[in-house]
């Protein structure tokens, strides 16, 4: 089984991303960094390939993973088809958005208020308590966003290092550097 993470979005835009509009204007300039899409590209093969070598047996867990979750089919598929294509985390924190900053970064979900979405973040917690299968899933992103900060902060230097190759013309600032990309998974 090939090890991605195709929920990992390392270059999105400020259109895209909830996170780079919550974090100071000081960070701007380190953030900016990641929309340098030969640098994008590299921190979405580098991640997975540090996680792997850090735990050689997480191809074997995401195979059991992918299993235990076929065995308990979602309570309701519409909120099953959103948590299973997103990582929780991610999900519950862009529709937890205020108006403004969703629309900046969600511009294609405009309609959606902010009351709307609150709604819809209690909906998907109520699911969680009485779905099996994606409370599962939650479980498992939350082990997967830990394992990959680990691996970010174990492999800080490398980090660090690795994206000059790729763009050596950019300043690199280490400590936002590696908090931006541990916030990306």
């Amino acid at each position: 089984m090939k090890l991605s993470f195709p929920n990992l979005s390392f270059g999105l835009s400020p259109q895209t991303d909830p996170n780079l509009n919550s974090r100071p204007d000081r960070d701007a300039d380190a953030l900016s960094r990641f929309e340098h899409p030969n640098l994008a590209a590299e921190f979405a093969r580098l991640i997975p390939d540090l996680v792997r070598e850090a735990e050689p047996d997480l191809d074997t867990r995401l195979e059991y993973q992918a299993e235990a979750l076929r065995e308990f089919p979602c309570s309701n598929p519409v909120i099953g088809r959103w948590i299973d294509a997103n990582d929780v985390q991610y999900l519950l924190a862009a529709f937890a958005l205020n108006d403004n900053d969703f629309a900046e970064h969600f511009p294609e979900m405009l309609r959606v208020t902010e009351a709307e979405r609150k709604r819809t973040i209690e909906t998907f917690e109520e699911h969680f308590e009485h779905c099996p299968h994606c409370s599962l899933k939650r479980g498992y992103d939350l082990e997967m966003n830990a394992r990959i900060e680990r691996v970010c902060e174990q492999k800080r230097d490398q980090l660090i290092h690795k994206p000059e190759q790729v763009d050596s013309e950019a300043p690199v600032d280490s400590d936002h550097m590696v908090k931006a990309a541990a916030a990306r998974h």
